[in-house]
């Protein structure tokens, strides 16, 4: 552990500091600080020192309150975007804080503390519903230099654990793989992660008609015959079959009916396309549904802490 630095007395922004508080849970110093607004509040002696915190949040609360009586933006996905890549980077209580603000991935002034400047930059470099914001450099913070526009595929190549497979001598990404083999990169992700042989990782046929027979309880009939009599939804037996599940369990596994389609405000869509329109992690989303039973408008309407 580094020597302490003390911050008594010193000024950051708007900020100037008290005394030294308590330790956060990861043991780094915090300071009790004095705003110019008059309130008090606890810092990171790291976000003091880069300059991440100016304030105690009323100078951003005071942009975010004009730019939203300015834009009229505030229900749509991409003023979402801007306000996550914030949270992640500056709330510690955000679940995704240790990956990014923890490791001092940061958002430039002009994004941070205006969100015209960013939807500008977003409406002039691609943005698209169906894209999410992407950094170049995962060592950079998010800036005009180092974002981007990108699908969850370019998006997955990109990241810090991307991995890469060598093949009969030739090494490629998952996603570069799923190209030339042309299957989907779902299957062949959870092939790899299955623990299952190359081999069989890259060169088992897949088989996508529904007339693939199968075989059970000495009946044989396809997989859209098997989804009527058991009453799964087709594309659930289908997917469960193209995972490598064993036959008994895919048969008589119960379907979750939220884990297809949940119809919200008169539209229906899979959770997978409930999370990237709402811009909400999908694990997080299927876990307020299914595991802890949450109400749809609830799970929807939650913000992420």
């Amino acid at each position: 552990m580094g020597r302490l630095i003390d911050l008594t007395n010193k000024k950051f922004g708007r900020l100037s500091v008290v005394r030294r508080g308590e330790n956060d849970k990861r043991g780094e110093a915090r300071w009790v600080c004095l705003c110019e607004c008059g309130n008090t509040t606890v810092v990171n002696g790291y976000n003091l020192r880069k300059g991440i915190t100016k304030s105690c949040g009323c100078y951003g609360r005071k942009r975010t309150s004009e730019t939203k009586k300015t834009h009229g933006l505030t229900k749509t996905r991409i003023y979402g975007i801007w306000n996550n890549m914030k949270d992640r980077c500056y709330n510690t209580n955000n679940e995704a804080f240790e990956r990014y603000g923890g490791k001092g991935i940061s958002v430039c002034d002009s994004w941070k503390n205006d969100f015209s400047e960013f939807y500008k930059w977003a409406m002039e470099n691609g943005y698209r519903e169906d894209l999410t914001i992407d950094r170049i450099d995962n060592k950079k913070g998010y800036s005009p230099e180092n974002c981007r526009w990108a699908t969850t595929k370019e998006q997955s190549n990109n990241r810090e654990n991307v991995h890469e497979v060598t093949y009969k001598g030739k090494t490629q990404t998952l996603s570069e793989w799923a190209d030339e083999l042309n299957i989907p990169y779902e299957v062949l992700y959870k092939r790899f992660y299955k623990g299952m042989p190359l081999d069989k990782v890259f060169d088992t046929e897949i088989k996508t008609n529904n007339q693939r027979s199968i075989t059970y309880n000495g009946e044989t009939k396809n997989i859209r015959q098997w989804a009527k009599e058991k009453g799964i939804p087709y594309k659930t037996l289908h997917k469960r079959i193209m995972d490598g599940w064993d036959i008994k369990k895919a048969l008589e596994t119960k379907d979750n009916p939220l884990h297809n389609q949940i119809t919200y405000n008169g539209k229906t869509q899979t959770i997978a396309d409930w999370a990237r329109e709402l811009n909400i992690n999908y694990d997080t989303l299927k876990q307020r549904l299914n595991k802890y039973n949450w109400p749809v408008e609830k799970a929807f309407k939650t913000p992420v802490k």
